[in-house]
């Protein structure tokens, strides 16, 4: 009986110890997949990295063809010109008379 004992202890410690050796490795290869330099983690702060640099690439493009519209315009319409040195300048043409308001005193 004593015998039966021994061997069935000696069966439990054995299973125990070999599933806290797998936990062990378990556990490792979770940190490895979530800590590495390619893990998990990494993944998802350079997935959001990409993703705001796409957003800023984006509003430059965006600001970017408005500049290249407004040279176009500058170089080639010239109602556009006038229409800057009127508003800029406060530009007139002959004979036209401007008058200037006093926005604070409505």
């Amino acid at each position: 009986m004593k015998n039966e004992w021994k061997k069935h202890h000696y069966a439990l410690k054995n299973k125990r110890g070999f599933f806290i050796l797998i936990g062990f490795v378990f556990v490792v290869f979770l940190g490895i997949a979530l800590f590495s330099e390619h893990g998990l983690i990494d993944t998802i702060r350079i997935y959001r990295e990409v993703t705001i640099l796409e957003t800023r690439i984006g509003k430059i493009t965006e600001e970017n063809n408005n500049l290249e519209e407004e040279i176009n315009r500058l170089k080639n319409d010239k109602k556009y010109i006038e229409e800057l040195a009127r508003k800029n300048l406060g530009m007139a043409h002959d004979n036209e008379i401007i008058y200037i308001f006093d926005e604070k005193k409505k």
